[in-house]
Formats: structure tokens, sequence, C-alpha cells
């Protein structure tokens, strides 16, 4: 190369700053989200735990429909749909939050 400057952009002051003010951004997020979390009582920890596991469950549910739904045929999908939803919002309200809730039961009051 002609110059004699850092050709990776990774290298270049700009980006090192960029990604130190969105590194400090992101820390102070995490901090404010733990605060927020530990202010909470017990019961609302645990209702915030049961009530993100549904929603990531049926989320999950969610795509795989969008994946599959041209392949199923119409009548499976009239019942397979909303079938796989009620089951998604079961099992993450009583298997996945449980399972959560055990595993960050160090961090809760």
């Amino acid at each position: 190369m002609a110059n004699n400057k850092s050709s990776k952009l990774t290298e270049s002051r700009i980006w090192k700053d960029t990604i130190g003010a969105l590194f400090k951004m992101w820390d102070g997020y995490l901090e404010f989200i733990a605060s927020q979390f530990h202010g909470m009582s017990r019961f609302e920890q645990e209702e915030l735990i049961t009530k993100y596991s549904w929603i990531i469950s049926m989320g999950g549910v969610g795509l795989i429909w969008c994946q599959i739904y041209n392949f199923v045929p119409p009548a499976l999908r009239l019942i397979g749909a909303p079938a796989s939803l009620a089951f998604a919002y079961w099992f993450g309200r009583t298997v996945v939050s449980r399972v959560m809730i055990d595993r960050m039961n160090k961090y809760l009051k």
C-alpha cells in the first residue's frame, strides 16, 4: 500500500473509541437492569422470570411455524398452530420457568 497508515478498520482510533463507548453503554445498561432486578421482591423476580420463560418459549414455536407454515396442510395449520402455541405457553410457564428459577436461585432474594 502507498500510505503507512493502518489499513485495518479495527485498529483505527475512531473504531476503538466507538467500541469503547458502546461497551460502556452496554455495561451501564446491564448495571441498571441488575439494580432494578435486585430491587424487586422474590415474588416479583419469579414472576418476571416466568413471564420471560413463556414469551421465549412461544417465540421459539412462532419461529418454527414461520419456517414450516407453507409446507403444512391447511387443516393441520388450523389445529397445529394454536395447539403448539398453547403447549409452548404451558411448557414455558411450568417447566422452563421452574428450571430457570432453580438455576438463578442464588441470585434471587
